[in-house]
């Protein structure tokens, strides 16, 4: 495929005036040329409708897929959040984990659907982009896989038998890790009570990939707590420079500790 210009040129006479027209359908869904290329080449099955010239399920595939990215919000945001999935599709290699990657988030959009954080962001954006930090520091699938749906037992009575069917035990013990700790708060300021969370943190964190998936979420939560009150980012800021930091130190995770101590 060339994209020189905006419409597609595939090369072969055996493909005929077919991507012409799937060239049109694509200027509707995106704005930039590196959207249609992470669209096909996370879709090789459409290249064979391409051959087959069946132009129909071309563009029926193409709004199958782009419709999940699109459902969230208002279109706004929505856009933002096709964009937010491309960024995190784009970074990943293996076919496979990009497969259970996509699943991930369609789970968790369909159990996020509507609802919405302080600042007017949707939570599945929040979602992918704490997703987004932890992908910049090469962590394996699952840990991608947790931080998408790390949401998604605060807002729904979800049992251990569902997520294990659609995905695994080890995903629910780290979102489930994860949703206790996140019910943890410093009882006042002293050091004393920061070095009691911390430790309380680490202990129920049986699994190093859950403080990895709190630190991210942290940091975007950090990036964003303009719209929450002063008292209340006072008291978080406070809780982060006391606990969370030291526990990035410790986890040699530097990136995520110079922004959060900032």
């Amino acid at each position: 495929i060339g994209l020189s210009d905006p419409d597609f040129t595939i090369k072969g006479d055996i493909f005929g005036e077919v991507p012409a027209m799937v060239s049109t359908k694509l200027n509707n869904l995106a704005d930039d040329e590196n959207s249609y290329t992470i669209l096909l080449s996370h879709r090789p099955e459409l290249f064979e409708s391409y051959v087959h010239c069946n132009i129909d399920l071309v563009l029926s595939e193409i709004d199958d897929f782009v419709k999940p990215y699109q459902s969230s919000g208002t279109a706004e945001n929505g856009n933002e959040v096709y964009n937010e999935v491309m960024d995190i599709l784009n970074k990943i290699k293996n076919p496979d984990d990009i497969k259970d990657i996509k699943a991930s988030y369609e789970y968790a959009n369909s159990k996020l659907s509507g609802i919405m954080r302080k600042n007017g962001d949707t939570e599945i954006s929040h979602c992918l982009e704490v997703a987004n930090i932890l992908i910049d520091l090469n962590v394996d699938k699952e840990t991608i896989i947790c931080a998408i749906l790390h949401s998604v037992l605060d807002f729904n009575d979800i049992d251990e038998k569902e997520i294990v069917e659609n995905f695994s035990l080890e995903t629910y013990k780290i979102i489930f890790s994860l949703s206790k700790i996140n019910n943890l708060e410093m009882v006042d300021d002293s050091e004393s009570a920061a070095l009691y969370l911390r430790k309380v943190m680490v202990g129920l964190s049986e699994d190093v990939r859950v403080l990895f998936i709190k630190l991210a979420d942290r940091l975007h939560n950090m990036r964003t707590f303009d719209a929450i009150s002063t008292e209340r980012q006072k008291k978080v800021a406070n809780e982060t420079l006391s606990v969370l930091v030291p526990i990035a130190h410790r986890l040699g995770i530097n990136s995520i500790k110079s922004e959060l101590e900032n």
